[in-house]
């Protein structure tokens, strides 16, 4: 085993680590903008479900605020009737009354002055 041996054995070993680190190189960078790529596709991906629950727990609020409105206007028709209902008899009996100062007379003007 003389010095061309380990010069040989020196180059195979040397071109062989080289050979290594440049497929480790481009291994490394595939996988890099692999990852990267699809890095890149969750965070679309996130912000979009994100957003949909966004809009989802918006749009859930939203009933329960519509129900609430809708209970209220309900119970506001519910106080209107019933305030229509005790107008009615009291505008009947003022009509009643009205009719009955004024001696039956249509057309009477509010000043007593019927001629």
């Amino acid at each position: 085993m003389g010095p061309e041996f380990w010069i040989q054995l020196a180059t195979l070993l040397l071109g062989g680590a080289g050979a290594l680190a440049a497929v480790y190189g481009v291994l490394n960078n595939r996988i890099s903008s692999s990852a990267t790529k699809l890095h890149e596709r969750i965070d679309r991906a996130e912000a979009a479900g994100a957003e949909i629950r966004r809009d989802y727990v918006r749009r859930d609020d939203l009933r329960e605020d519509l129900r609430r409105l809708e209970r209220s206007q309900e119970s506001m028709t519910a106080k209107v009737d019933q305030m229509i209902g005790n107008l009615v008899p009291v505008l009947a009996r003022l009509a009643e009354a009205a009719i009955a100062l004024g001696g039956g007379k249509a057309g009477g003007n509010k000043f007593g002055d019927n001629s």
